[in-house]
């Protein structure tokens, strides 16, 4: 009976001594942290809004781990390129994937990505947000109420543009359409710069779209602002109302995020230490008026938790909507 105790102290002791071995082990590895330059992947081409937010995250980010922070842009292929090299990473925090909706929700849930996104990547943070805002260049549409009033009076007869089909743009339609029982029919093209040419011809009478594609064009006079598609208001634009507040769709919300991402299984002080810095980095108030000025994009970093809620969401709502629209991919 002694030895038996004196056993499973041995044990006990013996698995106390290696849980904190393991500690810190862990612990040294976050200080050491990091050891070598790190990759952000950017799945989209070099000088675009989406390219930005990491880029001018990565300056800082330099500084501030000690060691260089380099972006690589991999297009093509759904994003899987650029997630291939993450997740075929050892899991030290040292390969970061910068991603999308587009990647953690909506080609899943049109099936044209079958990974499993929180089981391959380990939430960092948001890098930025984008309110999208619904818009028209359509004579007698002054109002969001006004489209719809339009549609109602003229079923089959308004079109909307998007930049292709399974699209956020076009799943934030769907999600319009089928919440008003609206009859309009939806128009692809090849790309933000197609659909607002459609706009400005008035082959479509509405899209959603960021501000600065088509601010010019506001300006001039040739395309209005009409609702905002996002629950609040945005602070550049106070006077155009939520497509909640026009319609009564409290939920609905389709913003443009960005956010970034490690190998799942990244030891948590690793993770942490990042999160750290994306976050010192994003809210410098240059940086941050840097990105509002030119991508029309607010600085949004929260936490790992916060955003694997974003992306559970993410997947609820595009799951149902393409359910629910019968959206199919290119």
């Amino acid at each position: 009976m002694i030895h038996s105790k004196r056993s499973l102290i041995a044990s006990g002791v013996a698995l106390l001594g290696a849980g904190l071995a393991a500690t810190l082990s862990l612990s040294a590895a976050a200080q050491n942290f990091p050891t070598k330059p790190i990759r952000i992947i950017v799945p989209y081409q070099a000088a675009g809004a989406v390219d930005l937010g990491p880029r001018l995250l990565a300056e800082r980010m330099s500084a501030d781990l000690g060691q260089p922070v380099l972006i690589e842009n991999k297009t093509g292929g759904l994003g899987m390129p650029a997630m291939s090299d993450t997740m075929n990473a050892p899991a030290d925090g040292h390969v970061i994937f910068a991603g999308d909706a587009s990647h953690w929700a909506i080609n899943p849930a049109l099936g044209t990505l079958t990974l499993d996104f929180l089981k391959e990547f380990q939430p960092l943070s948001l890098t930025f947000t984008n309110g999208l805002i619904y818009v028209t260049g359509t004579p007698g549409i002054n109002s969001l109420q006004d489209f719809i009033n339009q549609a109602r009076a003229n079923p089959g007869k308004m079109n909307y543009g998007s930049p292709g089909i399974g699209s956020l743009h076009h799943l934030a339609s769907e999600s319009l359409r089928a919440g008003l029982n609206l009859d309009i029919k939806h128009i692809p093209y090849r790309g933000a710069a197609e659909m607002t040419e459609s706009i400005l011809r008035g082959d479509t009478q509405i899209m959603i779209i960021s501000r600065n594609s088509v601010q010019s064009h506001v300006t001039a006079g040739k395309i209005r602002w009409l609702a905002v598609g996002i629950p609040n208001r945005l602070k550049q634009l106070p006077d155009v109302p939520t497509v909640g507040e026009v319609t009564g769709l409290k939920d609905f919300n389709f913003p443009g995020q960005q956010a970034l991402f490690v190998k799942a299984g990244t030891p948590r002080p690793i993770v942490d230490k990042l999160v750290s810095s994306i976050r010192k980095a994003a809210l410098q108030p240059d940086l941050f008026a840097k990105m509002l000025e030119v991508a029309a994009s607010e600085m949004t970093p929260n936490t790992p938790e916060q955003l694997t809620e974003v992306i559970r969401g993410d997947i609820r709502k595009f799951t149902a909507v393409v359910k629910s629209s019968g959206a199919k991919a290119n």
